[in-house]
């Protein structure tokens, strides 16, 4: 995967008064044999389990050791060198997780699905990272085999936002983060991306569209940082 464009995005192009970040990123996806290879690897790789406190570490290795072969079946079952249903929200998360460690230096979480109680399809955010200036970020994902799901996504973190699906989180995510991102994100700073296949010859305008086009888009720059990111497959 290639990072083909990104930037900080100028808000009063698009009449919006705002102190919020917001940023742009498009992703190429060009091998998908390679990424999904990356993908397993990525979710098998237990070596952040090291990185926490012994009883904790202890908690979480028992549930991704029951997490992450259900994740690798899952990906699996489709077909190991084509993007389907089964793989592609794993894939835009891993994809943009990589994208913001790259591109914009923020400390990767290890995905949201490894670490949560429920084997396979736990509610609430997809992915997380850790920002520079101690922003916890939420990423959803959201795939599909036609269009651009940006709306989707947008609107889902929007309804987790509202059910304080993010809150709710933070007893877990306090594991993976330095206290000052911790206060910062009991504080009310904290920030949001949201992660989306991309099909269309005007990726750029694709992947902005909900800033002029999405009604509760308002409801979002009220925080410190958001992200665009569309993955191209």
């Amino acid at each position: 995967m290639k990072i083909v464009d990104c930037s900080k995005i100028d808000t009063t192009v698009y009449g919006l008064t705002t102190e919020c970040d917001i940023y742009y990123i498009h992703i190429k996806v060009e091998e998908h044999a390679q990424i999904i290879q990356d993908l397993i690897s990525h979710i098998s790789n237990s070596s952040w389990l090291k990185n926490l406190d012994s009883t904790i570490g202890y908690a979480y290795q028992a549930r991704a050791k029951r997490t992450i072969p259900k994740m690798v079946e899952k990906i699996k079952k489709g077909d190991t060198d084509k993007i389907t249903s089964d793989s592609g929200e794993y894939i835009i998360s891993y994809a943009a997780h990589q994208g913001l460690a790259k591109q914009y230096y923020h400390k990767m979480i290890p995905l949201a699905e490894i670490w949560k109680e429920k084997a396979l399809g736990n509610p609430g955010f997809d992915f997380h990272t850790e920002t520079p200036r101690n922003i916890l970020i939420f990423g959803e994902s959201k795939y599909t085999a036609q269009g651009t799901p940006h709306n989707t996504a947008l609107n889902q973190i929007i309804k987790f936002i509202k059910e304080e699906k993010d809150r709710s989180e933070l007893s877990d995510l306090k594991n993976f983060i330095c206290e000052q991102t911790v206060q910062n994100c009991i504080n009310g700073n904290k920030g949001y991306a949201a992660a989306f296949s991309l099909r269309t010859t005007t990726p750029r305008n694709t992947i902005l569209f909900p800033l002029k086009n999405n009604l509760q888009i308002k409801e979002l720059l009220q925080h410190q940082e958001l992200y665009l990111i569309g993955v191209e497959i």
